[in-house]
């Protein structure tokens, strides 16, 4: 199973140039929007290592696992300092947009 085929990115239209994904989504090349899968930054005084992947499905397999064991070892040693800063606000934005995709796409699977 892919890991990264059946989920979404987020969309970075809302955030500084400066943050940058880990992992980087490829848009449809007319709209060429600037897409994160996992990328870090800090709001306010914590940082935050963000995935738009379930780290947590059981249905992952050794890859799934793999990744998870590697963003909790990055995120526990010294190297984990995400150079962006977003604002509460603007964190905010990413997340809604990311919502609103994610309870479109639901309510597309269930008319089919």
């Amino acid at each position: 199973m892919a890991l990264i085929s059946i989920w979404r990115s987020v969309k970075f239209s809302s955030a500084p140039s400066s943050l940058l994904p880990i992992v980087a989504a490829i848009d449809n090349w007319n709209r060429n929007w600037r897409l994160g899968v996992i990328f870090e930054c800090n709001v306010g005084p914590g940082r935050l290592l963000v995935s738009v992947i379930n780290l947590d499905n059981d249905r992952g397999g050794s890859g799934l696992q793999q990744l998870r064991r590697s963003l909790r070892d990055y995120m526990a040693g010294e190297k984990f300092k995400p150079t962006a800063t977003l604002t509460p606000k603007v964190a905010a934005s990413l997340w809604a947009h990311f919502a609103s995709v994610q309870r479109t796409q639901s309510a597309r699977s269930t008319r089919t």
